[in-house]
Parts: structure tokens; sequence; C-alpha cells
């Protein structure tokens, strides 16, 4: 089937970028879930991670999407859905790979390059269909992504406030205490000065001056 029978407008092609930018984040986003559930290491993860990771994706995409624009322009020609989508396919793998740092960097390049092809021969016939269910379905995918950033700060916010009202009042006249723990060293797997106050704390002999010597040492 000819290209030229199959592009459309800039428009079109900055919402499937929009669409597939945050698709392929989330799914990035249920990956890394996974992985942290087999993993023995200590990890942090913001917050802001489950919409973050959308959004930078969309960026990525976007940022994609914009280029091909550009060059279509510059060319004075429409922009051709091949080109698009094999953009936003490759940009998308790329971004899932680097989650992978036992894949060599070399492959990358290759497996994302392959499905990136073989998304825009799948999707070639099916087009309009695409399209249609990009549309549909954008909003509820903006909406997620939402949720999940408004979803998750609300929580934290609920969940500090029931903490605070569940601890008891100071009496009167009872000092202000600031606790500063500083954590000069950390290992691969744990927390070496958190090990040593949760074991101090666990011992029947705790006390204010155990906690305070585990802390400075």
């Amino acid at each position: 089937m000819n290209d030229e029978k199959l592009r459309f407008p800039p428009l079109d092609v900055l919402m499937v970028g929009l669409w597939s930018g945050l698709v392929f984040g989330l799914i990035e986003v249920g990956i890394v879930r996974l992985q942290l559930l087999g993993s023995k290491k200590f990890t942090f993860m913001s917050p802001d991670f489950p919409w973050m990771t959308p959004v930078a994706d969309t960026i990525l995409l976007l940022t994609g999407g914009v280029i091909v624009l550009v060059v279509a322009w510059l060319l004075r020609g429409r922009i051709g859905w091949r080109v698009a989508i094999s953009t936003y396919g490759f940009l998308a793998i790329i971004s899932i790979l680097y989650r992978f740092p036992s894949v060599d960097h070399r492959a990358w390049g290759l497996v994302a390059a392959g499905f990136s092809l073989q998304l825009a021969r799948w999707i070639g016939p099916r087009r309009p269909a695409f399209q249609q269910m990009v549309r549909r379905n954008l909003p509820w995918v903006v909406g997620l992504v939402l949720g999940a950033g408004l979803g998750r700060h609300a929580l934290l916010a609920w969940q500090e406030r029931r903490g605070l009202a569940a601890l008891p009042e100071a009496a009167p006249g009872a000092p202000n205490v600031l606790l500063l723990i500083i954590l000069d060293t950390v290992r691969s797997l744990d927390l070496t000065c958190m090990d040593t106050i949760a074991r101090r704390l666990r011992s029947s002999n705790a006390s204010p001056n155990a906690v305070s010597s585990s802390i400075t040492r």
C-alpha cells in the first residue's frame, strides 16, 4: 500500500505521540515495580515516580515527533505515518530497555529498530482503527496518569494527618526535641546505622544512651 495515501496531519502525529508516551511510560512503571519485588537491595522510590515516568517518556516521544515534523516541513511534504510510528516505537523501546542494564547497550538499537519497523507494518492496514482508538482512549490514559500522581500525594497527606492526629498531646512545658540522624555510609544491601539502631531497640536492655551510642558510632 502506498505510503502517500497513509499520511495524517501534524496534530494526529502529536496526539499519537502523547498517547504512546503515556502508555509506554505506564508499562515502564509496571516493569520497575516487578523488578523491585524480587530485589533484595534497598531502593528508594519517589512517590512521584508513577506519574513522572509517563510524563518523561511522553516528552521524549513528542520531541522525536516534533523533529520528524520539522524534517517533513523542510522537505515540503506531509508526514508519513510509517516514519512517525517507527520513531515513536524506537524511542519507547529504548526507554524500556534502559531498565535492563544487563542487556548489551549495542543491542538496544537493533531491538528497538526491529520492534519499530514491525509495529509500523502491523499498524499500517489498521491505521483508521488505530487513530480512532487513540482518540477514544487518550482522555482515560491522561486521567490515569493524573490520578496516579494526585492520588499518591492525597494518600500521603491523609496518612500524615492521621498519624499526627493519633499522637498524644504534649505535656505542658515539655521541651521540643529534634532527633537528627545522619547516614554517612550506605551499604549495597542495607543500612548499617539503621540495622544497629533496630537491634538495640529490640533488645530488652535498650536505653536512650544505647540508641545515642548507636547513632554516633
